[in-house]
């Protein structure tokens, strides 16, 4: 049986994996020939590399050879994210492959959609991703209608945080999911830029707000006899008055943090010997 097998890698498999490789080499041969071509042609100066890519991808796809069409025009891409042109030569090259053109198609809807979920393409194009996704449209207008959606909760969310601490976590979480689904949408990013920033800025009084809130809840504890949500809360306050007393930190020290790890020292006492006392 492995003798077998060996045999076959040996008839079979080995002989295709090395015209696989030629191929490959070939073909990377001719990208970089290309590129010293066409980057010597006077015509309009030197090209970029992207440019040359591109060039080399409608080359491919003019005379047929659809695979390499689609190598080197996401090459290209990688270059020009969101590209209409690009996008749909990609649809064009993946003509024989119906699931391959459908992703490109949904590729340059979502590239193309406006904030109002209108595509901004033009006339060729548009047929292109109908012909090739004819849901493409549809879904890149339910995309622009949740990221305004998402959007405005999170301007809500992050004004009632002034008053509700708490609504500073549904903003963060709003504003993230609409900056990952606007990520390949280059009108929705800028339509709504200053409301997709990764960093969050809490409210300034909720540092003070939570220390005082696990102040109360040490204290109640402490006093009803509770040792475990004593200690728990008198830990915390502890460990967070210790961070706010190191050399190196960034920034100025959270207000309300100042004093917390001497204040909380007596009440974790008592709230241990509770708990030792409750043993059996």
């Amino acid at each position: 049986m492995v003798d077998g097998g060996r045999k076959h890698y040996r008839e079979t498999a080995r002989p295709a994996i090395r015209k696989r490789v030629l191929q490959y080499c070939q073909m990377n041969l001719q990208i970089i020939l290309a590129s010293l071509a066409l980057a010597a042609t006077p015509q309009g100066g030197p090209l970029l590399p992207h440019e040359v890519r591109l060039e080399r991808g409608r080359r491919a796809l003019d005379a047929g050879r659809n695979v390499e069409a689609v190598l080197h025009l996401e090459n290209a891409l990688r270059w020009r994210p969101a590209s209409e042109e690009i996008l749909v030569l990609l649809i064009r090259a993946s003509q024989d492959d119906p699931d391959a053109a459908a992703i490109w198609a949904h590729a340059l809807a979502i590239a193309a959609v406006k904030p109002d979920g209108r595509l901004n393409l033009e006339r060729k194009s548009a047929a292109a991703v109908k012909s090739a996704a004819p849901t493409a449209r549809t879904l890149a207008k339910a995309r622009a209608a949740a990221v305004r959606e998402l959007v405005t909760l999170a301007r809500a969310s992050k004004k009632e945080s002034r008053r509700l601490p708490s609504q500073t976590l549904k903003a963060w979480w709003a504003s993230g999911v609409a900056r990952a689904l606007s990520s390949a949408a280059p009108a929705l990013r800028e339509a709504y830029s200053s409301d997709l920033e990764p960093g969050f800025t809490t409210p300034p009084k909720l540092p003070s707000k939570v220390a005082s809130s696990l102040s109360k809840v040490m204290k109640v504890n402490v006093k009803r006899g509770r040792g475990d949500e004593a200690t728990q809360a008198a830990r915390i306050l502890n460990g967070l008055g210790t961070q706010a007393g190191f050399d190196e930190l960034q920034g100025e020290p959270p207000p309300g943090a100042k004093g917390l790890a001497e204040k909380s020292v007596d009440s974790l006492t008592r709230a241990r010997r509770i708990l030792a006392n409750d043993k059996p």
